[in-house]
């Protein structure tokens, strides 16, 4: 009997589009270039793509998506920052981004509304806490001068208490409606004082700050 010969292997091979097929021949995975950017797709058994990682002129990109294509997570690199996005029904639910600039992380209620942003950036970290119509927002940060806290009690984000915390001083002051500063508590390296403003702004009353 003589021997077998070996298939021929090939060192290279061309083509526009490769399609790997199950035992059913139902197609499972592809290989190729949509729109200019190579693409790597990976599809269940129902012929839903459920992996999808391409390189587009931005960038690269990954995306994760459930059974029913309604939830996903996508990991993409753009220009000079990389960022995650998970997806579902309502739409964008939470965002993590990182760049040159600093990085950040968004939360979304189910309307898709961001109500959570913590952020990190080149002045200083951050957090801000929004109600569902994006006009209450509790912000709390810190800068390269002082750390500050913003409580706004109404839909203008004029009225609230208001607290910073510098390097010669601290203050806390409650504001109304128009922005007015009514109550003034503050202390510094002279010592504390405390004054109190009618809805001109005009000064009412203060205590003198300590001699001592």
């Amino acid at each position: 009997m003589g021997q077998a010969s070996l298939p021929e292997v090939s060192d290279e091979v061309r083509t526009r589009k490769l399609v790997i097929v199950d035992g059913d021949g139902r197609e499972r995975a592809s290989l190729h270039v949509f729109k200019g950017a190579p693409r790597f797709t990976m599809i269940d058994e129902y012929g839903k793509s459920r992996v999808a990682l391409a390189v587009t002129k931005e960038g690269p990109s990954l995306i994760l998506a459930d059974e029913a294509l309604k939830r996903y997570v996508e990991l993409k690199g753009h220009n000079d920052e990389i960022g995650l996005r998970l997806v579902d029904e309502a739409g964008n639910r939470g965002t993590f981004i990182l760049s040159k600039e600093g990085s950040m992380i968004a939360l979304a209620d189910e309307a898709g509304r961001p109500r959570v942003v913590l952020a990190a950036e080149t002045t200083g970290p951050s957090l801000y806490l929004a109600d569902e119509a994006n006009k209450r927002v509790v912000r709390l940060y810190e800068d390269k001068n002082e750390a500050g806290l913003q409580l706004p009690n109404d839909e203008n984000g004029k009225a609230g208490v208001f607290i910073v915390a510098g390097k010669d001083k601290s203050m806390i002051s409650l504001a109304d409606e128009l922005g007015k500063s009514r109550v003034v508590l503050g202390l510094s390296k002279d010592g504390p004082m405390i004054g109190m403003g009618d809805q001109d702004g005009k000064p009412l009353w203060a205590a003198p700050r300590s001699s001592k």
